[in-house]
């Protein structure tokens, strides 16, 4: 019985035969066909990722600022909640 690949195997695989355009494409199609809602920072935060830098902390600390974590929750209220 032929060794399965392994995912790395795999992954490159699926991009190598042009189904997939990168990691996340084939990740966000996968979640999406197990119904997993998927909400991307990129349709939260207006023009991310150009922007990037305004929504981190500061260039050496990449987490979200104050800035971002209110576009989320507003996201979430709005959005999720349908408030």
């Amino acid at each position: 019985m032929p060794e399965a690949p392994s995912l790395e195997q795999f992954v490159e695989q699926q991009l190598q035969n042009g189904k997939y355009q990168s990691y996340e494409d084939m990740v966000q199609e996968g979640l999406r066909k197990k119904s997993i809602n998927l909400h991307l920072i990129s349709n939260i935060l207006p023009n991310f990722p150009d922007r990037r830098s305004t929504y981190e902390i500061s260039p050496y600390e990449r987490h979200p600022n104050t800035l971002a974590y209110t576009y989320i929750a507003q996201y979430v209220i709005k959005t999720i909640l349908g408030r």
